[in-house]
Parts: structure tokens; C-alpha cells; sequence
């Protein structure tokens, strides 16, 4: 399958991305509903075999077809964020789910901006493991006073300082009666 993927001949699909024509195939690139649909629809993409992603680097398009015939995770550790993004734009739960793996083996946790905003971006994208992550290093190495000012000092909202004040409580919660 990965030999097909980089394989012009036999090309019925093309992808543009940044300028760039990427060549694929129907059979592998509709095991993904958002695509299948899109080259089904009798909308444009029928006619002109012809699928435009203005809003993905042409790195994170490959990653992304590449998933699409193998269904192993393709890509630069630095570009994961993006295909997270990219995975839940066009509903691949299991790329969603390999991109998030990466995420969590690579990111530096060690940058209460950084945690902070990987809490955010993953928090919009439902990316549960590295929610829980991120809360774990929040709520372990941070004082929740340290999060407030991130929170906003970052602009971000402030829904997430309280998702860490119910997971705390949650946590103290349990501890507590653990221990009763």
C-alpha cells in the first residue's frame, strides 16, 4: 500500500496542497468517510477527481494520505500538532489517536506556556490522553495560581482553569475517601 501511495500510475484522485499536486487513489483515500464523500459527492471534486486542502501543509497532507493507505502514522514528531488538527478537520479517529501518541513522546512538557497551550489545542480536539496529560503536569508541577496567570497571560480561556479545579477536587475527592 505505501508503494501504491507513492506511485503516480494509476492515479484517480489528485490532491493540491500549497501549490503541489499530490497523486493518490479512490480505493485507498475513500477508507476515509470525510474523503469518500467528498469524491462521491457530485460536488466539484467528482468531476475534477480533484481534492483542494487550502488549510493543511503539504507535510501534513502526506501524513494524512499516507494514514489513508497503511494506517500507520507518517511524519515529523515538530508536525504532529498539525496532523492532530488535520486528523480531527476530516474525522480520522485513528490517526487522531497515533498523532496523539507522538504528541505525548516528544512534547516538552517542561514550559508551563507550552503545557497550557497543548491543553488548549487538545482540549478543542477532544484529544482525551493528552488532556489528562497535560492536567497531570498542571495540576503536579504548576500552582494553580501559576496556571491563572498563564491562562491569562495567554489569552486562553478560562474554561480550562476550571477543568483543572474539577479534576483536582475530583482527585482530592477520591484521595480523601480512600483514605477514610
Amino acid at each position: 500500500a505505501r508503494r501504491a501511495a507513492a506511485a503516480a500510475t494509476h492515479a484517480d484522485v489528485r490532491f493540491v496542497v500549497d501549490g503541489a499536486v499530490l497523486p493518490a487513489h479512490k480505493v485507498f483515500v475513500a477508507r476515509c468517510d470525510y474523503f469518500a464523500r467528498a469524491i462521491a459527492s457530485g460536488m466539484r471534486e467528482t468531476h475534477t477527481n480533484e481534492i483542494v486542502l487550502d488549510e493543511c501543509s503539504l507535510d501534513t497532507a502526506r501524513s494524512v494520505l499516507l494514514h489513508t493507505y497503511t494506517d500507520r502514522m507518517f511524519g515529523e514528531p515538530a508536525n504532529m500538532i498539525d496532523v492532530l488538527g488535520a486528523a480531527n478537520r476530516f474525522h480520522m479517529r485513528s490517526l487522531a489517536k497515533s498523532a496523539e501518541i507522538v504528541i505525548e513522546r516528544y512534547f516538552d512538557f517542561g514550559s508551563l506556556h507550552n503545557v497550557l497551550q497543548l491543553f488548549a489545542f487538545a482540549d478543542s480536539y477532544n484529544a482525551e490522553h493528552i488532556v489528562a496529560t497535560c492536567k497531570y503536569v498542571l495540576l503536579n508541577d504548576y500552582t494553580l495560581g501559576d496556571v491563572v496567570d498563564g491562562v491569562r497571560e495567554l489569552g486562553l480561556p478560562p474554561t480550562l482553569v476550571e477543568q483543572l479545579n474539577k479534576h483536582r477536587k475530583a482527585r482530592f475527592t477520591t484521595t480523601s475517601g480512600a483514605t477514610s
